[in-house]
């Protein structure tokens, strides 16, 4: 048999290897973890007192201005709104620049929704300057009076 012949090393090794801590590490160890944990426990309740105070002010903002409890019905509202804005910002931004129009003096102006008529008097043509922001469909200059339909397409 082998057993008998088999020489085996006299080098050993420790199959329970322990690491040397002493009791004081030990102990600061668990007063840090004791320590992060009751700030992270903390600062949850503040978290939650938050979120539960906007709770709050949202429920009176529905209550106040009679809004509906649906996000899908908010986020309607929300883009209609948003829609108005953005038509009447470009209606007041049009307006301006015709407020700076070179003229003698504007005869009419009138605006149906997606088109602008305009007859002013002036001393030239006013296609390079209604150029810079609009389409022109049509324009004519006779005789010290400018006609032109304009457009945004």
């Amino acid at each position: 048999t082998i057993l008998p012949k088999l020489k085996l090393s006299k080098h050993t090794i420790d199959l329970y290897n322990r690491i040397d801590i002493d009791r004081v590490s030990i102990i600061l160890l668990f007063v840090g973890m004791l320590f992060m944990s009751t700030t992270f426990l903390l600062q949850g309740f503040e978290y939650k007192k938050a979120l539960q105070d906007l709770e709050a002010k949202k429920e009176a903002l529905h209550i106040k201005y009679h809004l509906p409890i649906s996000t899908y019905t908010l986020d309607a509202i929300l883009k209609k709104y948003e829609k108005i804005d953005t038509h009447q910002t470009k209606l007041r931004k049009d307006l301006a620049f015709f407020s700076r129009t070179p003229v003698q003096r504007f005869e009419s102006l009138r605006f149906d929704g997606k088109i602008y008529e305009i007859t002013a008097r002036s001393d030239k043509n006013l296609d390079s300057y209604f150029k810079k922001r609009f389409s022109i469909l049509s324009s004519r200059f006779q005789k010290n009076i400018y006609i032109a339909k304009l457009t945004h397409e």
